[in-house]
């Protein structure tokens, strides 16, 4: 079972994938970094897939507050996490795909996971 989980400034979110990558629990806090949001979003989480901390094999965290959480295996960038999620839930695009990462525009080049580009 692996642990995706985002630390916002103001929503902390988690999501517990299977082995076979399927969503098996996912939910959102509405306190972010800096609070009790994190801990009330594992709960939630756990809770709802019926597991323990303790069956997770591997975590990521994301978000503003991502160098807070100690139990990370990596950490990520939010704008990285964003292409990544698109390049796995969506078919290649001919073009960049443009987006907004909070006030900055980030294009992202199609290409294999390591050679992704974003510009600023």
């Amino acid at each position: 079972m692996y642990l995706g989980l985002d630390i916002g400034s103001s929503s902390s979110k988690a999501v517990l994938l299977g082995e076979n990558q399927e969503s098996l629990a996912a939910q959102v806090v509405n306190l972010g970094t800096g609070t009790k949001g994190v801990g009330q979003v594992l709960e939630a989480v756990y809770r709802q897939a019926g597991i323990g901390p303790e069956e997770v094999r591997y975590t990521v965290v994301t978000g503003y507050g991502r160098m807070t959480y100690q139990g990370a295996d990596r950490q990520i960038t939010e704008i990285s996490c964003h292409a990544k999620g698109v390049f796995f839930t969506s078919p290649p695009l001919p073009e960049p795909l443009w987006m907004w990462a909070g006030k900055t525009p980030r294009s992202f080049v199609w290409g294999r996971m390591e050679a992704w580009r974003t510009s600023s």
